[in-house]
Protein backbone atom coordinates (compact mmCIF):
# COMPACT_ATOMS: atom_id res chain seq x y z
CA UNK A 1 0.00 0.00 0.00
CA UNK A 2 1.26 3.30 -1.24
CA UNK A 3 1.61 6.71 1.43
CA UNK A 4 -1.59 8.25 0.04
CA UNK A 5 -3.32 4.96 0.03
CA UNK A 6 -2.46 4.39 3.61
CA UNK A 7 -3.93 8.18 4.10
CA UNK A 8 -7.09 7.16 2.79
CA UNK A 9 -7.66 4.20 4.44
CA UNK A 10 -6.73 5.95 7.97
CA UNK A 11 -9.12 8.58 7.24
CA UNK A 12 -11.61 6.11 6.16
CA UNK A 13 -11.19 3.69 9.35
CA UNK A 14 -11.62 7.14 11.41
CA UNK A 15 -14.99 8.17 9.81
CA UNK A 16 -16.29 4.32 10.87
CA UNK A 17 -15.28 4.65 14.01
CA UNK A 18 -16.25 8.05 14.86
CA UNK A 19 -19.21 8.60 12.01
CA UNK A 20 -21.72 9.73 14.71
CA UNK A 21 -19.48 12.49 16.15
CA UNK A 22 -18.10 13.78 13.07
CA UNK A 23 -21.64 13.68 12.01
CA UNK A 24 -23.15 15.91 15.16
CA UNK A 25 -20.14 17.86 14.51
CA UNK A 26 -20.63 18.79 10.98
CA UNK A 27 -24.86 18.96 11.48
CA UNK A 28 -23.30 21.82 14.50
CA UNK A 29 -21.17 24.00 11.87
CA UNK A 30 -23.80 23.63 9.57
CA UNK A 31 -26.51 25.20 11.42
CA UNK A 32 -24.15 27.88 13.08
CA UNK A 33 -23.46 29.09 9.65
CA UNK A 34 -27.14 28.71 8.72
CA UNK A 35 -27.88 31.42 11.55
CA UNK A 36 -25.17 33.62 11.18
CA UNK A 37 -26.12 36.95 9.96
CA UNK A 38 -23.50 37.31 8.07
CA UNK A 39 -24.90 34.89 5.53
CA UNK A 40 -28.26 35.63 5.88
CA UNK A 41 -28.96 36.77 2.43
CA UNK A 42 -26.90 33.83 1.06
CA UNK A 43 -29.10 31.57 2.36
CA UNK A 44 -31.90 33.32 1.04
CA UNK A 45 -30.47 33.23 -2.18
CA UNK A 46 -30.00 29.29 -2.00
CA UNK A 47 -33.26 28.39 -0.56
CA UNK A 48 -35.11 30.90 -3.23
CA UNK A 49 -32.91 28.64 -6.09
CA UNK A 50 -33.69 25.60 -4.66
CA UNK A 51 -37.73 26.64 -4.32
CA UNK A 52 -37.55 27.19 -8.19
CA UNK A 53 -35.46 23.88 -8.97
CA UNK A 54 -38.07 21.91 -6.60
CA UNK A 55 -40.58 23.81 -8.62
CA UNK A 56 -39.31 23.11 -11.80
CA UNK A 57 -38.41 19.15 -11.04
CA UNK A 58 -42.01 18.92 -10.37
CA UNK A 59 -43.53 20.55 -13.20
CA UNK A 60 -41.38 18.10 -15.15
CA UNK A 61 -42.56 14.96 -13.36
CA UNK A 62 -46.05 16.16 -13.25
CA UNK A 63 -45.90 16.55 -17.30
CA UNK A 64 -44.34 13.09 -17.56
CA UNK A 65 -41.28 14.42 -20.02
CA UNK A 66 -37.68 13.25 -19.31
CA UNK A 67 -35.41 15.97 -18.99
CA UNK A 68 -33.78 15.37 -22.57
CA UNK A 69 -37.77 15.40 -23.67
CA UNK A 70 -38.40 18.78 -21.83
CA UNK A 71 -34.66 19.69 -23.29
CA UNK A 72 -35.79 18.97 -27.28
CA UNK A 73 -39.30 21.25 -26.40
CA UNK A 74 -37.45 24.09 -25.31
CA UNK A 75 -34.33 23.77 -27.64
CA UNK A 76 -31.68 23.36 -25.99
CA UNK A 77 -29.50 20.66 -23.89
CA UNK A 78 -30.18 18.32 -20.73
CA UNK A 79 -27.62 19.37 -18.58
CA UNK A 80 -29.31 23.18 -19.06
CA UNK A 81 -32.56 21.10 -17.36
CA UNK A 82 -29.98 19.30 -14.93
CA UNK A 83 -28.42 22.84 -13.71
CA UNK A 84 -32.10 24.34 -13.10
CA UNK A 85 -33.45 21.36 -11.30
CA UNK A 86 -30.23 20.77 -9.02
CA UNK A 87 -30.49 24.82 -8.22
CA UNK A 88 -27.17 25.53 -10.28
CA UNK A 89 -28.82 27.97 -12.87
CA UNK A 90 -29.73 31.40 -12.18
CA UNK A 91 -32.99 30.76 -14.29
CA UNK A 92 -34.84 34.49 -15.67
CA UNK A 93 -38.43 35.12 -15.06
CA UNK A 94 -39.05 34.72 -19.52
CA UNK A 95 -36.82 31.45 -18.96
CA UNK A 96 -39.49 30.27 -16.34
CA UNK A 97 -42.46 30.88 -18.44
CA UNK A 98 -41.02 28.98 -21.24
CA UNK A 99 -40.53 26.53 -18.88
CA UNK A 100 -43.73 26.32 -17.78
CA UNK A 101 -45.30 26.37 -21.05
CA UNK A 102 -43.32 23.50 -22.31
CA UNK A 103 -44.62 21.28 -19.13
CA UNK A 104 -48.07 22.66 -20.42
CA UNK A 105 -48.02 24.49 -16.58
CA UNK A 106 -48.43 28.18 -16.06
CA UNK A 107 -46.01 30.29 -14.18
CA UNK A 108 -47.34 32.00 -10.86
CA UNK A 109 -45.49 33.75 -8.47
CA UNK A 110 -46.45 34.89 -5.28
CA UNK A 111 -45.00 37.49 -2.50
CA UNK A 112 -45.94 37.27 1.25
Amino acid sequence: MNKEDKILMDELNYLKKNLKKVHAEQAAERKAFLENPKHKDMVAQVKANMAIAKAAYDARISAKLTQKELANRLHTKQSYISDIESGKRNVSFQKLEEYAEACDKHLQIAMV
